[in-house]
């Protein structure tokens, strides 16, 4: 079992040992595929039509699964709201962090140690959790400030550390090696005790994350974020202020993984320090940009994928998953976009190719002057007569 969990972690080492120069060169030769930019871009129509089909799946699940299988939907659903936070953050702004569960404990935590026995006081100490992540969030951006890249990667990936050594094996915040209690919520005297209405709470948190994605992507901020990411020297030079956009990012996306952490928690019902450990930001945030970084689709994927990590029936499997990562961390290395995105590309360039040709009018024209006008054309002018 403890080589099983090594598994991604040597095959990082023996990618960046053997292949660390050709990795590089792979990296500095790649281009962003044109379509990234523009992938969360489709028209209201085509995301609506998407969403309402989602959605409409979403709503009829409960009635064909049994319980089990629907808590087991209902985790990936909460951690596809987590992968939202990343998406926003690494896709959309260019940043990285390693320690987005350490945010998710902070709500988690929060209503462990806040809310009532029956659920009262949830929502309130969810949003509490969320205001707590907020200036732990400037914080932790605060390197980006700095660093970018590996650099930046290894400063939250230090900040996950300390808060998994020092801050939660604390009794007073996680309960020590014994853990907390997360009981459902019970907003405005309606309980989510039950499954099926625990599962529809997560969905509608999903949605409205997702729908606000969207929107920011749509907007100016989306268009501000992207400028930040491809080009900060000529985002700065239009006058968009990089330091509070940076932090801002990283607080807003702190923040959300934090509420969503209150439902991470409730969702398992019971909580330790090691349900937020920086193996769990690690294989997180691989499964984020293996399912495409810039997509919300993409966090819907790695949700679900990452579900089959922290349900104790699947274990069988576990190894495979562990696997499946190593090979995400070189297919990653080669295609930092995701695959997602590769096939987004690919479907886009084959629906041009087999796209009618638009009709030319001026090659179709039969008016009598244009019927004329090839044989003028190939016509020459008498000679001139002496």
């Amino acid at each position: 079992a403890d080589f099983e969990a090594s598994v991604p972690y040597l095959a990082l080492f023996a990618l960046l040992l053997f292949y660390g120069r050709r990795l590089k060169e792979v990296r500095s030769s790649y281009q962003p595929l044109a379509s990234s930019a523009g992938a969360s871009r489709h028209s209201p129509r085509r995301i609506a039509t998407t969403g309402g089909l989602l959605l409409a799946v979403a709503i009829v699940i409960p009635a064909i699964t049994n319980d089990s299988l629907l808590s087991n939907i209902t985790a990936g659903t909460v951690l596809a709201t987590i992968a939202l936070t990343l998406v926003v953050l690494t896709g959309w702004s260019g940043q990285i962090s390693l320690a987005q569960f350490s945010f998710v404990g902070i709500g988690a935590f929060a209503v462990g140690n806040l809310a009532g026995p029956h659920g009262g006081g949830f929502l309130s100490a969810a949003v509490l959790g969320a205001i707590i992540a907020i200036p732990v969030g400037l914080i932790i951006g605060l390197p980006s400030l700095r660093l970018s890249g590996l650099y930046l990667a290894l400063a939250t990936m230090a900040f996950a550390l300390t808060v998994d050594t020092l801050v939660y094996p604390k009794r007073w915040i996680s309960g020590g090696t014994t853990g907390l209690s997360v009981p459902r919520p019970k907003l405005f005297g309606f309980s989510f005790a039950s499954t099926e209405r625990f599962y529809y709470l997560t969905v509608a948190v999903f949605v409205l994350f997702a729908f606000g994605a969207i929107l920011i992507r749509q907007g100016p901020i989306g268009r501000r974020l992207q400028m930040m990411r491809d080009a900060p020297m000529a985002a700065a030079t239009f006058g968009v202020n990089l330091t509070l956009t940076k932090l801002a990012v990283f607080a807003a996306s702190g923040a959300g993984a934090a509420f969503a952490g209150a439902l991470y928690g409730a969702q398992r019902q019971s909580i330790s320090p090691m349900d937020f450990s920086f193996g769990a930001s690690l294989a997180l945030l691989l499964l984020v940009v293996l399912g495409g970084r810039a997509l919300v689709g993409g966090a819907l994927v790695a949700g679900v994928i990452y579900t089959f990590q922290i349900v104790p029936s699947l274990s069988g499997i576990q190894k495979w998953l562990q696997l499946g990562i190593a090979v995400g961390v070189i297919y990653v290395a080669q295609y930092p976009d995701g695959p997602l995105t590769v096939a987004a590309e690919r479907s886009r360039i084959l629906s041009d190719l087999f796209r009618p040709l638009p009709r030319n009018t001026d090659e179709t024209d039969t008016t009598p002057a244009a019927a004329a006008s090839p044989a003028s054309a190939t016509s020459r002018p008498e000679p001139a007569r002496g």
